[in-house]
């Protein structure tokens, strides 16, 4: 397979991977917003965590009272930074009502960071790849 082949349909593979990750993040994260429950909770605890890259960054851990009055304490799914704020600050956080410990922050980097990511990778890398083939690829053939 000659280097032309590969950018050819490897580029456009690429893309599509991405495209089609970031529509699954957002299916995901679009089924956890519209079954979440907002609420004010407390910041009590962050906790540090490094990426491979040895990268800081920070879960919250929130202590919050739902819509029934039960108490709970939760870990949010996505880690950030810089953190959210500090330790007994309040921060409006999204619920699952039917698990509360499942939590995030009610901003938009939390909720639809991913998935938006993913899909510019996409739709960026498909737009590069076709100006990349109208340059490199003049003639009909890959060979």
């Amino acid at each position: 397979m000659n280097w032309k082949t590969m950018v050819y349909y490897g580029i456009p593979l690429g893309c599509i991977f991405f495209l089609v990750s970031g529509c699954a993040f957002f299916v995901w994260r679009a089924m956890f917003v519209s079954n979440s429950k907002i609420a004010q909770a407390t910041l009590v605890r962050l906790i540090e965590s490094y990426d491979e890259d040895g990268e800081l960054f920070y879960k919250h851990e929130f202590s919050f009272v739902d819509d029934k009055g039960g108490n709970h304490s939760a870990v949010s799914m996505i880690a950030s930074y810089p953190p959210h704020g500090k330790v007994g600050d309040i921060i409006e956080i999204l619920y699952d009502p039917e698990n509360p410990s499942r939590v995030d922050v009610n901003t938009f980097s939390d909720l639809w960071g991913i998935p938006t990511v993913f899909c510019s990778f996409g739709i960026i890398g498909l737009i590069i790849w076709q100006v990349v083939c109208k340059r490199i690829f003049k003639e009909k053939s890959l060979g």
